[in-house]
């Protein structure tokens, strides 16, 4: 049998193999670095009043990425009777955007928002607000549109995270956030509010969930949302409505959140000029939390590619640079590992003291 022939044989054996897996899962061969969408509580609450006369809650908000790759989002045809575009969203194969192959899928419209002045997704995320104890109003909802982009570092230790904003322009022709990386809306845009004027005195949630309609392919659906909540007075005027004499106060988590628990990292030391994959274990792990180590003398160890394999587990490289030729590691080597956010104050945080050793 001739060299051609081989080759055709083993692309037809591996052809073949692919039929059964292929068949049931089609898009799984392209789903190795998808986004994972996660959003941040709703902050800098706040009550104003429009030109009508209404009175609003306003609110910022940050959906960010945790996932393996970048979510892209693509303008395909446009419909100009509509004023809308159609979009798809880009999944590579590799994390870091390599010529390895991707797949793209339908996963909305583009549509020109005339107060932002520029194109938003569709429906990207919802928010909600609703009786937080049987004592407010009924339920409240607004659907938001978002220009997809890179505006606020939430996590750059994570594996695959740019270090610089990628995504850095709202654009017809590519959207995007890079994992790592934010899209912050502050409580002054338009559309970052919600009608109030009609709301009973009472306990209230604000939630916000990204990707209601999911349309995008993620690693986890399952934690794209977030809730704060507040007790709200309204103070009315003759017709009834709340004015701006209303009030918000006691605004914080819907749920108190669990802190996290460090309990070992593995191995417990590491040579000045190495890198090394440590393992860190205990529970409530969340990808909004940062690794430092501090406490320490000497070349200072730094914790980069984080990868979030469990709630209990997460494995992250830690490389120490190596200070004057293999100089000095100090008197106190000894680096304690601490594991919080020094931006996201829900977060929580615990350490471990002497957690890392730095040998000469």
């Amino acid at each position: 049998m001739n060299m051609d022939n081989t080759q055709f044989t083993l692309r037809l054996i591996t052809l073949i193999k692919c039929v059964p897996v292929c068949a049931m899962f089609p898009f799984a061969a392209f789903a190795d670095c998808p986004p994972n969408l996660r959003a941040l509580p709703a902050m800098d609450l706040r009550l104003a009043q429009t030109e009508t006369g209404r009175l609003e809650l306003r609110f910022g908000a940050t959906s960010w990425n945790a996932g393996g790759g970048p979510l892209v989002i693509l303008p395909k045809l446009a419909d100009r009777t509509m004023g809308t575009q159609r979009v798809d969203q880009r999944i590579y194969k590799d994390c870091n955007r390599q010529n390895l192959g991707y797949k793209d899928r339908f996963a909305g419209y583009f549509r020109y928002h005339p107060y932002h002045l520029h194109f938003h997704f569709d429906d990207y995320a919802t928010y909600l607000l609703e009786a937080g104890d049987g004592t407010g109003s009924t339920l409240t909802t607004s659907k938001t549109t978002f220009c997809v982009m890179d505006t606020a570092s939430v996590n750059l230790q994570l594996a695959n995270s740019s270090r610089s904003k990628f995504y850095s322009f709202c654009g017809t022709t590519l959207q995007g956030m890079s994992v790592g990386w934010g899209d912050t809306y502050g409580s002054h845009l338009y559309g970052q509010s919600i009608d109030v004027s009609t709301l009973e005195t009472g306990s209230y949630r604000l939630r916000i969930v990204v990707d209601p309609m999911k349309r995008l392919v993620e690693t986890n659906a399952n934690d794209n949302e977030s809730c704060v909540q507040f007790q709200f007075s309204c103070a009315k005027d003759v017709s009834g409505l709340c004015t701006t004499e209303s009030s918000i106060s006691r605004v914080e988590s819907c749920a108190v959140p669990k802190p996290p628990t460090v309990t070992s990292i593995t191995p417990s030391s590491i040579q000045q000029g190495r890198s090394v994959a440590v393992t860190v274990t205990g529970s409530e792990f969340v990808p909004e939390q940062q690794l430092y180590f501090q406490e320490g003398t000497g070349p200072v160890p730094v914790a980069r590619n984080v990868r979030f394999i469990s709630g209990s587990e997460i494995q992250v490289d830690v490389s120490v640079p190596r200070l004057n030729f293999g100089g000095d590691v100090g008197d106190h080597p000894v680096w304690d590992l601490f594991l919080g956010s020094q931006v996201f104050s829900h977060v929580g945080f615990d350490t471990i003291p002497d957690a890392l050793t730095v040998t000469p």
